[in-house]
This record gives C-alpha cells, sequence and structure tokens, in this order.
C-alpha cells in the first residue's frame, strides 16, 4: 500500500504512515494489517513474499460510541536473519512510545 501523510489536528505536527498485512503461520493463517509510522516506515522496507518476525504494539480508542483498535510496528527482523532493508541509519531506540505528550485531540487524528 502507497506511504501516506497529514498533519495533526491542530496542524502542529506532520505524520506519515505506511501499511501493510502480515499473514501468519499456523493451522489457519491469519491476515493482520498493521502499519510502520514516522522514522520506523523508512528504517523497515519491507516487500511482498518477506517472511519477518514483527514487534509490535497494539492500540485502541473510543470515539462516537465504538472502539476502534490499531496495530502499530515497532521493529521488523527477517526470519532468515538477513539484515533489515533500509532507507536511513537506524539507532537502537527503545520500544516505549509516550502518548502522554499528545492531547486527545492529536491521538484521536492518528490514522487509522
Amino acid at each position: 500500500m502507497p506511504a501516506r501523510a497529514g498533519f495533526t489536528g491542530r496542524g502542529s505536527a506532520t505524520w506519515k504512515v505506511k501499511e501493510y498485512v502480515l499473514r501468519t503461520y499456523g493451522r489457519v493463517p491469519r491476515d493482520i494489517f498493521f502499519y510502520f509510522a514516522d522514522w520506523a516506515m523508512e528504517a523497515y522496507l519491507l516487500e511482498e513474499g518477506d517472511e519477518v518476525f514483527l514487534t509490535f504494539e497494539v492500540e485502541s480508542c473510543e470515539r462516537g460510541g465504538r472502539w476502534y483498535t490499531r496495530i502499530r510496528g515497532l521493529r521488523a527482523e527477517f526470519a532468515s536473519g538477513a539484515p533489515m532493508r533500509t532507507s536511513v541509519t537506524v539507532a537502537r531506540r527503545p520500544l516505549y512510545l509516550d502518548m502522554s505528550a499528545l492531547s486527545a485531540d492529536e491521538i484521536l487524528s492518528l490514522p487509522e
């Protein structure tokens, strides 16, 4: 899927995401929609057919009486152990993401 970009609800910052569908292995394979945002979308350039281990976080929010869940990719590694394709030099970053710095409006304006 093509990358998307935009502005937060207040227009004070930009966001960009790249969306993927991951197929799991198992007796019943599952398709899981997830996205990489900002620096991670340039750090992990995945292509169709890549076999990867994905580190992710699940986030949910309520809007208008309905709950929405997103799966945000944090890190990807090839299952084979080969180096990841990347368009940037990636420094190791902590997996903790501080959502408290965002207002409720900014969280609600994040891409779905």
